[in-house]
């Protein structure tokens, strides 16, 4: 029977066609670049031979999709390239085609897309992720897939770049919830940078890629994630890092590190957070006779902090609390009767990330990470918000809205999940898909400030409906 089913799990390996890596090596990391994802690949032997020019309206001419436009088209030879929108230019680079493409969604938003094409090309596609709010465009991992070979295409999902840490684009002008470029930025994007990406390289060198794969981390993680479960004929490999999915609960416990040094009221500053780093390392880094420097199986390492009471470093004698900010800290939090709620930061890991602090004039206070903070909500209430006794800091969040709204069959783990899914029936011109019933609870919305200690709400949203998305969602 034990054969049998293994069987059957091969088989249906083959038919899906799709190889996962998930690395979940941590939370919290914006992934810029996926270059140290790529760099085992190895550099094409040959130059490519395109038959087609590199400008817009030749590459526009292989195209057969839909809102999709070549909006130009450039071939830099000269190492060099400059993204739009900055003066520093990204150098070292090998002769390429350039093009960008504009697509527009099904509510009207405007999406660019960028995908490289290199003249050395190995005959394949790589798609690369975005970091925190934001899709792209990611130029150093464009870069890298290039420097590698890689016929490579990155897109914004028509997400502004300016609300990276924010995700302040998630609500409209009338604080309702912006589906389409939720969507867009949730899934549909990705899935279509990766089929306009794929047309443009089989137009281009007027072949299709042998292989297509997908790197992302953090956000690209979440979204390489995604791309395998909804759209599993894009890649043939998927290379998930760190991905940033169950957002409700690690984003939350992404503060525990900060709220554990302002309740004892001791910020570490940064050599004693290294010292400790180190000193775990130093104790576990050794397991099963191998040195390394790195803690291999942190489930394994059992080092108490209270080992480095009393020992000297450049900004001060450790002492007792810091130990135990340090122990709490990697336990993860907890609830006010001890459930534990997610897991902290794991020992061997660096401080500077999640637990972070800033050391000025000999004072040391809080520098917690932007993403976190912009979702749990930090600016002032409006004068006009009415205030009321607010719940004591050990109550838990307001929960989610229990009455669904229709949005698919299958509920989506992360950020956007609610609860409860109905199905709807169509079909899609975006391929197969599933998203998630409900809305964002108001005190989880992105870019949303959360009410000060005695102010209960912002006044009520706008009464306007929230546009809808036209596309069906169903499998």
């Amino acid at each position: 029977m034990e054969g049998s089913q293994h069987w059957m799990r091969r088989r249906r390996a083959r038919r899906a066609g799709v190889v996962l890596v998930s690395v979940l090596a941590g939370v919290g990391v914006l992934a810029g670049s996926a270059a140290a994802q790529t760099g085992t690949a190895a550099r094409p032997a040959h130059e490519a031979t395109s038959p087609v020019a590199c400008g817009a309206s030749a590459i526009q001419a292989t195209l057969h999709l839909a809102n999709v436009t070549v909006a130009s088209a450039t071939m830099v030879t000269n190492g060099s390239y400059t993204p739009p929108g900055t003066t520093t230019p990204i150098t070292g680079l090998p002769p390429f085609c350039a093009a960008a493409l504009t697509q527009t969604d099904p509510a009207g938003n405007a999406i660019d897309i960028a995908v490289w094409l290199p003249a050395a090309w190995n005959g394949r596609f790589q798609g690369v992720g975005g970091g925190g709010y934001s899709c792209g465009i990611s130029y150093p991992s464009l870069a890298a897939g290039i420097e590698n070979g890689y016929a490579t295409a990155s897109t914004d999902c028509g997400v502004p770049a300016a609300d990276l840490l924010s995700g302040a684009w998630a609500l409209t002008s009338h604080n309702t919830l912006n589906w389409p470029l939720i969507d867009d930025f949730a899934f549909a994007g990705i899935h279509d940078m990766s089929v306009a990406g794929k047309a443009v390289t089989a137009g281009y060198y007027a072949t299709a890629p042998s292989y297509s794969y997908f790197t992302g981390c953090s956000t690209g993680g979440r979204e390489g994630l995604m791309e395998a479960q909804r759209y599993p004929g894009d890649y043939n490999g998927i290379v998930s890092g760190a991905p940033a999915i169950n957002w409700t609960r690690f984003i939350p416990a992404e503060i525990w590190p900060e709220l554990v040094m302002k309740q004892s009221n001791d910020y570490l500053p940064a050599c004693k957070e290294n010292a400790f780093t180190a000193a775990v390392v130093k104790a576990c880094g050794d397991q099963e006779g191998v040195t390394s420097p790195f803690i291999a199986d942190p489930a394994k390492c059992h080092w108490d902090p209270m080992n480095l009471v009393g020992s000297s470093t450049p900004c001060g004698t450790i002492t007792a609390t810091d130990a135990k900010v340090v122990a709490e800290i990697w336990a993860g939090p907890t609830s006010t009767d001890g459930k534990k709620l997610w897991y902290g930061l794991e020992p061997g890991a660096s401080f500077s990330g999640l637990a972070g602090t800033a050391t000025s004039n000999g004072a040391t206070g809080p520098a917690p990470f932007p993403i976190t903070v912009a979702w749990l909500g930090t600016s002032p209430p409006p004068s006009s918000a009415s205030c009321s006794p607010s719940p004591s800091a050990s109550s838990p969040p307001p929960s989610p809205p229990t009455t669904p709204t229709s949005r698919g069959s299958k509920p989506m783990a992360g950020k956007y999940s609610s609860g409860t899914a109905s199905p709807t029936s169509s079909s899609s011109p975006r391929g197969p898909s599933t998203t998630t019933s409900g809305s964002l609870p108001r005190w989880a919305a992105p870019g949303k400030p959360a009410p000060l200690p005695g102010c209960s709400s912002h006044p009520a949203p706008s009464t306007a409906p929230a546009p809808r998305d036209p596309r069906p969602r169903t499998r």
